[in-house]
């Protein structure tokens, strides 16, 4: 069943996206995520009409959180890439990592080049943080 919605999704000119959110341990929307597993609800997969897919990582380390879903206009310079933002919830602003993607189910990991700075990033933090103690 689950090849025969691929099909049905890859058929058309329609590119589609993952959509969901977790929180914490709650939810089905945090890395690994791994379609190939049937892990991933249907409902999960939804058409985007523009064809970019974002997926966005917030990593505070009281309650983080990951969302993917269809971005409803393309960056401004229709660049794929993964960058840090700044998240304006009302009365609350926090820098998120978000990655910007073009093509069908896009949004189901972080690309190796995003992987390798995140890495790279949190080396760094934690060779600051024992630095600092010395």
């Amino acid at each position: 069943m689950l090849r025969d919605l691929r099909f049905l999704f890859l058929a058309g000119e329609t590119k589609h996206c993952y959509v969901c959110k977790s929180r914490g341990d709650t939810g089905d929307c945090k890395d690994p995520y791994n379609s190939e597993s049937g892990a991933i609800p249907p409902q999960s997969i939804q058409p985007c009409f523009t064809g970019w897919c974002m997926k966005t990582l917030d990593t505070d380390d009281n309650f983080p959180a990951t969302q993917r879903t269809c971005m409803n206009s393309p960056p401004d310079d229709n660049t794929p890439r993964c960058t840090y933002a700044m998240d304006n919830l009302p009365g609350f602003a926090k820098k998120v990592y978000v990655c910007y993607c073009k093509g069908n189910l896009c949004n189901s990991a972080l690309s190796g080049k995003a992987s390798t700075r995140i890495v790279i990033s949190a080396a760094f933090v934690v060779f600051l943080f024992f630095t600092a103690g010395l």
